[in-house]
């Protein structure tokens, strides 16, 4: 039964298979250890993990996959807490399809809607040099794209007033000044 749970519709698979059992509470516990297991960074002394004393860190995938599988387990009250900074590293990836799982878990993990870490990695994702890029960036959570939409608004707002009141010209005197 505790057979490696590598993927979601596995995990899902197994924890239905023991509820039926009856020990869904020693599947839980067992799962949520392999998914701390997956999410560790080769970067934490404290950790024993076997890819820590290898001295690699999980993959990308594995690091998204475990997220995904996480937040599946935070609709039966599993506490992200622990995972706040695999879902910060996760929204790093270049990838977007293996940047979604990060988006979704930071949602849930982080307790207020719009925290500064989650600010600061929507932002620079949101600088990016297409402009389709940036519309799915910003479909990736409603409330955080809302206020990253936002915030951007009005820092352009911001420097648009900065840049019109430098370069404004007076034109009976033919100087520049401020408004």
């Amino acid at each position: 039964m505790f057979q490696s749970r590598t993927s979601l519709p596995s995990l899902i698979r197994g924890l239905r298979a023991a509820q039926q059992e009856g020990n869904d509470d020693e599947f839980l516990s067992a799962s949520l250890q392999q998914i701390k297991e997956e999410l560790v960074s080769a970067s934490s002394p404290a950790s024993q993990s076997l890819s820590s004393l290898l001295g690699r860190a999980p993959s990308a995938s594995v690091r998204s996959t475990a997220l995904l599988k996480l937040a599946y387990l935070q609709m039966l009250g599993v506490d992200l807490g622990f995972a706040t900074f695999s879902v910060v590293e996760a929204m790093s990836v270049q990838s977007f399809t293996l940047k979604r799982p990060a988006y979704f878990a930071c949602a849930l993990a982080f307790a207020s809607p719009l925290s500064a870490t989650s600010l600061r990695a929507r932002e620079n994702d949101a600088c990016a040099r297409e402009e389709a890029q940036d519309g799915r960036q910003l479909s990736g959570s409603g409330a955080e794209g809302r206020n990253l939409a936002d915030e951007k608004q009005k820092q352009q707002q911001a420097l648009s007033l900065l840049t019109t009141n430098l370069f404004k010209k007076d034109f009976n005197s033919k100087e520049t000044h401020e408004t």
